[in-house]
């Protein structure tokens, strides 16, 4: 299983595959890029973000398992949450759930996606509710189905951090927790409580180092406890948070802190025995907090899943077959005894006529006039039918090899105009080919004479080659100088 952290402008992946032994093997990427992957929680370009998927992807040992569990960011979500009243029937929760999520969130749940956990307390159940719309779902898929991935599970980033601690909570104790990831002068928090995070409470602060970061904790617990929320602890992750003392921040802070360092071999040591590493080499816990998290989500809650009540395939388009019509056995025997009869019959009277002959011989030696038959016209050849193809399911990868800045682009752009749908676009391995080709694998070699169709009002006669089978694409069109 790979598990994929996405944010504005990061990229993490922890890839898990079990031995015979049960044991986890694991591999580990991460990179910040200086474009934005993510707007406001949605994939911001889908072909940016297939690119750094791919890097990520090709980065780690390759692995036949194509399974990905997608973490994306509290904000990307359209989040509820709500107490269950005492009373209520099992059988009545999903209505109830679905109510309150039509209330706040003002979305159509029959096409959402959408899933929710009840968290049970000492005295009272919270219910939280995490969905999707299909557009940024779609996005997703898109980015990652061109490179032969399969997004199996999308969990909040926030969810993910609450597996780190939950362990740790009592139900019979109230709390609200602060959890803090502080990496690269950066520091983003969520605020939980015994149930789980709260509703749109998350902060960010850049470009601080410890000493400014103490100075804004102190100042958010000031302003948490202005509006009656005081904080009961303070988790810290993150890679730089490694050299901060548990005892000198929690005075200077003003909050008890917990170092997530300290939490996880206490509470998941089961768990952390079961992965593979190096003697020289530790698991990088604070560093891959959200992966490790949905790593340890996807085990203790694998009945949490937005696609329960969706299909988890990328279908663009929908496929029908014929329907099934049963004839009756009775009047297909009588319809084959009938046209069997018939045949044989046929046969018969027309050995006849040749042996015998039905009509006088001095009938038909009369003498008449041998009409003169003209020629008829040789009808012109109809052309071949062009193959049906489905377009939408076709994988096509547009690589710039003309030097024209954004040719890449415009032929994607043309090709969706056409009704084809995945298209990823990049640069060719040099800008120097004067004739447009057409690389093509030989499984999708039916689709060849279409797509060269489709091609024809921009380029005339482009070179065909074969494309390997293991290539995620079906189609490469490498766009040369004679394409128009």
């Amino acid at each position: 299983m790979l598990y994929l952290f996405i944010t504005r402008n990061r990229i993490k992946l922890l890839s898990v595959k079990k031995n015979l032994m049960g044991q986890y093997e694991n591999a580990f990427f991460e990179k910040t890029l200086q474009v934005e992957l993510l707007e406001n929680g949605t994939v911001a370009n889908i072909d940016l973000v297939a690119s750094a998927i791919k890097e990520a992807v090709n980065a780690v040992p390759p692995s036949k398992d194509k399974e990905v569990t997608l973490i994306l960011p509290h904000e990307s979500f359209k989040f509820v949450r709500a107490e269950v009243p005492p009373d209520i029937a099992p059988s009545a929760m999903n209505s109830f759930i679905k109510d309150k999520a039509r209330s706040q969130l003002g979305i159509d749940m029959d096409n959402a996606y959408f899933d929710s956990l009840i968290q049970d307390g000492a005295q009272q159940k919270e219910v939280l509710l995490f969905a999707l719309i299909p557009d940024a779902v779609q996005k997703c898929k898109e980015a990652t189905h061109l490179l032969g991935l399969q997004i199996v599970n999308i969990i909040p980033e926030s969810l993910c951090y609450f597996k780190l601690f939950e362990k740790t909570l009592r139900k019979d104790k109230k709390e609200l927790i602060l959890y803090v990831n502080y990496e690269n002068e950066e520091a983003t928090g969520y605020l939980y409580d015994s149930f789980g995070p709260m509703e749109k409470v998350n902060w960010f602060a850049g470009k601080v180092n410890t000493t400014q970061l103490e100075s804004i904790l102190k100042e958010k617990a000031d302003e948490f406890e202005g509006a009656n929320k005081k904080l009961h602890r303070l988790i810290i992750s993150g890679e730089a948070s490694d050299s901060i003392r548990q005892d000198t921040f929690t005075k200077t802070v003003g909050i008890w802190t917990n170092p997530l360092k300290r939490i996880i071999p206490q509470f998941y040591q089961d768990y952390l025995k079961l992965f593979i590493l190096p003697a020289t080499q530790t698991l990088p816990l604070l560093s891959y907090d959200a992966c490790l998290g949905g790593f340890l989500f996807t085990l203790e809650n694998r009945q949490f899943s937005l696609f329960k009540r969706k299909s988890v395939s990328f279908n663009p388009t929908k496929k029908f077959s014929a329907p099934h019509i049963k004839l009756p056995l009775k009047e297909i025997a009588l319809f084959a005894s009938s046209f069997v009869l018939s045949f044989l019959l046929f046969i018969l009277v027309a050995n006849l006529n040749k042996g015998a002959g039905i009509l006088p011989k001095n009938l038909i030696s009369l003498n008449k006039p041998t009409p003169t038959v003209a020629p008829s016209p040789i009808p012109s050849p109809t052309p071949s039918p062009m193959p049906t193809i489905t377009r939408s399911d076709i994988r096509i990868k547009v690589e710039n090899g003309s030097g024209t800045a954004g040719k890449a682009g415009v032929v994607r752009d043309f090709l969706k105009s056409k009704g084809y749908e995945q298209i990823l676009t990049a640069n060719a391995d040099n800008f120097d080919y004067s004739t447009t080709v057409i690389q093509i694998k030989k499984s999708k070699q039916a689709d060849l004479a279409a797509i060269k169709d489709d091609l024809s009002p921009n380029v005339s006669t482009p070179k065909v080659e074969d494309l390997p089978e293991s290539q995620s694409a079906d189609v490469v069109i490498i766009v040369g100088a004679d394409y128009k």
